[in-house]
């Protein structure tokens, strides 16, 4: 079976490839991206300064990170907040990194969670909600994790949910990769749910990774957008309709990625071994997305290694490189109007960081840390 698959994988790259040849891609409202360039970028040309902020690190505080990163992060009133899906916790630190509270309320009591999927800070309110798929429900504490509000339900029939946003204060954006992925919306008000018309056929959600990964929503100004991880297209979701309307959706030519593109219903192995192939021609796998006023950040495969790309809002010009000058990368799983931050395992930090850009008390805070310490916030301070 192995043999097949190897041969059926390198007949579609060779078709692939001849169809690249052979037609223009363009895509309609979008912003060109020439994926032959590799800027030369000095990470002092966007930032000011870095500072690193190593996490508490305790037999109560550790965070498990086998990829380096957390699940899930957030930044609530200077507190950061890290979702550990493997122990089913959350980690709360306070800006100085010092360790503050574990919230583990797994269990069957009215107040506790069967799972702990994905959370959310409900900006209308200053909640931690807890999203439990197992549980088909969302529990609701205060924002310290210290006091039970209330557990809210959700309706027989709605599909089990892994994601979720606040679309607005009453409407909850869920994401569900049972099934086909689906974007779901329940108003609590009439304990209702209903779909949106986006829909991806299920047999891409069964055997590929596509759709797997990061929660693909994210916040800006109040708005609550969606991301599709296979091309990097964002999309706006509208309060009146819930539909998705582009937002932003980049144009990498021949090298645009469609889903047409896979052969249909294959095994896993099968689409595990063309993904990695895929990569090198195709502009693919986009895991970081986030926003402010001036940047929109996204990192994505392509030519077989990361590419990060910036693009300049109030220009519309773009970055688009490997590393920076110094050495080190840039992924950001958090943005304000004045920082980015990154959050890493002391293991993979000398392939984030170089110690060249870092001032004499960092350099001694990194000497001191081990690689089996509790993870490092990079606060990169924009200029």
């Amino acid at each position: 079976m192995r043999k097949v698959n190897s041969l059926l994988i390198l007949l579609l790259m060779v078709l692939i490839s001849c169809e690249k040849e052979d037609s223009i891609s363009k895509r309609e409202n979008s912003i060109s991206i020439d994926l032959n360039r590799n800027d030369q970028i000095s990470i002092f040309d966007l930032f000011r300064e870095v500072e690193l902020i190593p996490l508490e690190t305790n037999e109560n505080s550790i965070i498990a990170s086998p990829l380096g990163e957390p699940d899930e992060v957030k930044i609530h009133h200077d507190n950061y907040y890290f979702l550990d899906r493997s122990q089913h916790a959350i980690f709360i630190f306070n800006s100085e990194g010092k360790f503050l509270k574990r919230i583990e309320k797994r269990g069957g009591a009215s107040d506790e969670y069967i799972s702990l999927d994905d959370f959310q800070i409900n900006r209308f309110t200053g909640n931690l909600e807890i999203l439990s798929s197992q549980g088909r429900c969302v529990n609701i504490y205060d924002s310290l994790g210290q006091t039970f509000i209330k557990k809210i339900k959700f309706p027989k029939g709605m599909p089990v949910c892994h994601r979720f946003h606040h679309l607005n204060s009453d409407i909850y954006a869920f994401y569900t990769s049972a099934g086909g992925p689906k974007l779901i919306f329940y108003s609590q008000k009439e304990n209702k749910a209903f779909e949106s018309t986006y829909n991806i056929p299920k047999w891409y959600n069964k055997n590929t990774t596509f759709f797997s990964g990061r929660n693909p929503f994210y916040i800006f100004n109040d708005s609550l957008f969606f991301t599709q991880k296979y091309n990097g297209d964002v999309f706006s979701i509208t309060l009146n309709k819930y539909e998705l309307e582009p937002r932003y959706k980049w144009d990498f030519g021949e090298s645009n990625f469609e889903l047409s593109i896979l052969p249909e219903d294959q095994s896993i192995e099968f689409y595990s071994e063309l993904i990695k192939k895929i990569n090198i021609g195709y502009a693919v796998n986009f895991q970081i997305y986030q926003e402010n006023t001036n940047y929109y950040f996204t990192r994505f495969k392509y030519g077989n290694r990361y590419n990060h790309l910036i693009f300049n809002k109030l220009t519309g010009d773009y970055l688009l490189f490997e590393q920076f000058k110094e050495g080190g990368q840039c992924i950001p799983l958090w943005i304000d109007e004045k920082n980015i931050y990154a959050f890493v395992s002391p293991f993979y930090i000398d392939k984030i960081v170089s110690q060249s850009i870092l001032n004499e008390k960092d350099k001694s805070k990194l000497s001191n840390i081990k690689e089996d310490d509790n993870l490092i916030i990079i606060k990169y301070k924009l200029k």
